[in-house]
């Protein structure tokens, strides 16, 4: 520093070198972290306007237009702090980021007056993440000491939106030798939280490209850590239930996407609606549900990116869960066999998503095409074997409560005969042996429960028969499997048994149902199969209409319900083509 100014390098080209090559150009030039013969730039508080304009021009090329509460914002920091972040994201500019000034920035963040979230918003955080390293000897530790600035010098207050960006920045670093601080201060983080605000961030983590699963499984590869933070999570979920007991637990839709939520003219049905068609009453379903969707499905990993994005300017919010390409490849040959494995897959991720919200209650939407019959058999029996976990957990802690109350009393046998029954499944000192012996039991669905299971129905070839038929139907709805039609039959019965949807929500559905369905009536190629899909939903309107009329609410007429715009619908057709519908469940 010079007379108030940084002394930096004049190169504002980003770019990497790889860490190896870095570390050797490091030790063969000791002299680098001196700036020996390089041209330097002063950053002096003269030039802190222009410097700002400059970072605000460059944000607009770049991202477009900022939110209103960004606009102008530079100008609300004091002149003094607002030179010190424009000096920093000048030194995160340089072409090679040398030990030096990752300690001038180090140095300068922490005489910043300002608060951690103030300083996130405006600073180059991913970049910053993305480029410190960790070096040996004297040049120090600097990516660790660039964490701690968000943890212990700045870490106080931090909102769940500032601590959603962290957590996305720290994950897109990718060096090896990091990792350890990476996992460390990312578990402090979720450790920080109240339950309410993990909860939150549970939710904004699990809506981005790098969501809350994946963090979990690829970016926390300490097996110790990992399960600290799973254990934080469960502990943190049970104290949010305890505040929260006085409402229902939220609701998390699980939805396979095709056959289910796109007729993608792949699986192994028929063709129920015209290739490419989001199924009608879908999106108004999730709509009024307003609820979280993860989407789980068979489509391999190097899809789940363009799948995200698609369906986030669709307008959906959701996360995408994927398999993998090998359970897929052998369709046409072993439909039974690849079926098999598809459920597995899709089991383990439910029960991973699962363990991330044990505070929620969930929501299975399927197809009959491939797999997800099996998966939704198999979620319930998990839910109802994790259930049964919790009613004899239960029943030891009154069991203990009972005798730490007799004393003395029990002791003598008197209160023998006073301990609650327990029933079924004893859980004495033999009974947590048990479970500590299966441990793996305990790994069974860890959300509030599994309400129910709602499975598409796909066509034969005919484009008019059911594949399901109903002795079949009967049996798995005995289940807690419930094969239906169309998105109207799955609100009414969420409706009726659940009341998860109010009687205005359900014709809220209902209304947007007729109306995608009419949108999608020039597609059909088939005569039949268009007049067998509106005589369907004319029969599950007639069904809403009495549940209106004893609401005393106006009843839906389906003539009366006007198509989807064109516009719209013009506009969700092309994100479709984007949608990368392969011959992948």
């Amino acid at each position: 520093m010079e007379d108030g100014g940084f002394v930096m390098e004049d190169d504002e080209s980003v770019g990497d070198l790889d860490e190896e090559e870095e570390e050797e150009q490091e030790s063969s030039s000791p002299s680098e972290d001196e700036g020996e013969g390089d041209e330097e730039l002063v950053v002096s508080g003269t030039d802190v306007l222009t410097l700002v304009e400059d970072e605000e021009g460059d944000d607009q090329e770049e991202g477009g237009e900022k939110d209103d509460d960004e606009q102008g914002s530079w100008h609300t920091l004091p002149e003094a702090e607002a030179i010190k972040i424009t000096a920093i994201n000048r030194l995160l500019k340089a072409r090679r980021l040398r030990s030096k000034y990752e300690r001038d920035i180090l140095r300068i963040m922490s005489e910043l007056q300002l608060d951690g979230n103030t300083i996130a918003r405006h600073m180059d955080i991913k970049t910053a993440f993305a480029r410190f390293r960790d070096h040996h000897g004297w040049r120090g530790l600097n990516y660790t000491h660039l964490l701690a600035q968000f943890t212990d010098f700045h870490g106080h207050d931090l909102t769940v939106a500032t601590k959603a960006r962290l957590v996305e920045c720290a994950c897109g670093s990718k060096k090896r030798r990091q990792r350890g601080a990476r996992e460390l201060f990312i578990l402090r983080l979720f450790q920080s939280c109240s339950p309410e605000e993990l909860s939150e961030l549970k939710l904004q983590l699990q809506s981005s490209v790098i969501n809350l699963s994946r963090i979990l499984d690829q970016h926390m590869t300490d097996r110790q850590l990992r399960q600290r933070l799973y254990t934080i999570i469960a502990e943190k979920a049970h104290k949010y239930r305890q505040q929260h007991a006085d409402h229902p637990p939220d609701v998390h839709v699980l939805s396979d996407i095709d056959d289910t939520f796109v007729h993608s003219g792949y699986g192994l049905g028929g063709p129920k609606y015209p290739k490419g068609t989001v199924l009608p009453g879908a999106l108004s379903l999730l709509s009024a549900v307003s609820t979280r969707v993860a989407f789980v499905t068979a489509r391999p990993a190097f899809v789940e990116r363009r799948t995200f994005h698609s369906l986030q300017r669709m307008g959906v919010t959701a996360s995408v869960l994927c398999g993998h390409l090998s359970d897929s490849l052998l369709i046409p040959l072993a439909p039974a066999f690849c079926n098999s494995r598809i459920s597995s897959t899709k089991v383990r991720n439910v029960v991973r998503y699962s363990l991330l919200f044990p505070e929620c209650r969930f929501v299975w939407f399927g197809d009959s095409g491939q797999g997800d019959v099996l998966t939704a058999l198999e979620l319930l029996q998990q839910a109802q074997q994790q259930l049964q976990q919790q009613q004899q957990e239960q029943c030891a802690h009154e069991r203990v409560s009972v005798s730490s109350v007799l004393g003395e009393a029990e002791r003598g046998g008197d209160g023998a005969g006073k301990e609650p029954a327990c029933g079924r499944g004893d859980v004495g000192s033999g009974g947590e042996r048990r479970r500590s012996r299966h441990g793996k039991a305990n790994r069974l669905f860890g959300g509030q429960g599994l309400v129910a299971a709602y499975i598409q129905d796909v066509v034969l070839e005919d484009g008019v028969t059911f594949k399901t038929p109903h002795e079949e139907r009967r049996r798995l709805a005995a289940l807690g499997v419930h094969v239906v039609d169309n998105y109207i039959a799955v609100a009414l019965h969420m409706h009726l048994s659940h009341s998860l949807l109010t009687p205005e929500q359900l014709s809220r559905v209902a209304r947007g149902a007729i109306a995608d369905l009419k949108a999608a009536a020039a597609g059909f190629t088939r005569p039949g199969v268009k007049v067998a899909r509106f005589n369907e939903h004319r029969t599950q309107l007639e069904r809403v209409n009495h549940v209106l009329r004893k609401a005393k609410l106006p009843e839906l007429m389906f003539k009366d319900i006007a198509p989807t715009p064109p516009s719209h619908l013009a506009a969700l057709n092309a994100l479709l083509k984007e949608l990368p519908l392969a011959s992948l469940a």
